[in-house]
């Protein structure tokens, strides 16, 4: 199994959340519940391009969607630990995906010259059920523990590109397999 992590589509509307600073950003970069304490933000145009209504948020870096597909959305995540935050612009309403699920498994890291190649250990992950997730966040443990990445499974990616004319891409990062 693949996993990928998030990059905007060349082509697509991309977006950043207005007026947030380093303090907003590691909240959401974080697995802790927003939606409790979340007041609605403004979004504001960071790039042109074609319009969807599943688009890419560069500030921080998410899915955004519109108003019209929050039941489908719900209804696809209803046990995933994953929630979703009201943004205007103008007087549209978008909503932005959130991730509060943090994978505590063990994997490795190839660094290439582009970037990170995460492996992760299959049995474990089948054994947390990890295979039925959608997006998790994985922890990377150290000196200090940090949260390395947001990854999406295969299955995620099916159900985002199954929308058509999706402003959001996702990259091949990682894969599990045995350790």
């Amino acid at each position: 199994m693949k996993l990928y992590r998030l990059i905007p589509s060349e082509f697509h509307k991309d977006y950043i959340i207005k007026d947030t600073d380093y303090e907003f950003d590691e909240e959401f970069e974080g697995v802790k519940e927003l939606k409790s304490n979340w007041e609605e933000l403004e979004l504001e145009k960071a790039g042109g391009g074609k319009n969807s209504k599943i688009l890419f948020c560069f500030d921080p870096n998410g899915i955004l969607f519109e108003e019209e597909l929050l039941p489908t959305f719900e209804k696809h995540f209803e046990n995933d630990n994953v929630e979703f935050l009201p943004l205007k612009e103008d007087e549209k309403t978008w909503y932005i995906m959130h991730c509060c699920d943090l994978a505590d498994l063990k994997h490795t890291i190839d660094e290439y010259l582009l970037g990170n190649q995460y492996y992760i250990d299959k049995n474990e992950f089948i054994t947390n059920k990890y295979d039925t997730k959608n997006v998790f966040k994985l922890l990377g443990k150290g000196v200090v523990d940090v949260i390395e990445v947001e990854l999406y499974t295969e299955k995620m990616v099916n159900f985002i590109n199954s929308f058509g004319n999706v402003g959001v891409c996702f990259e091949a990062v990682g894969e599990v397999k045995e350790l």
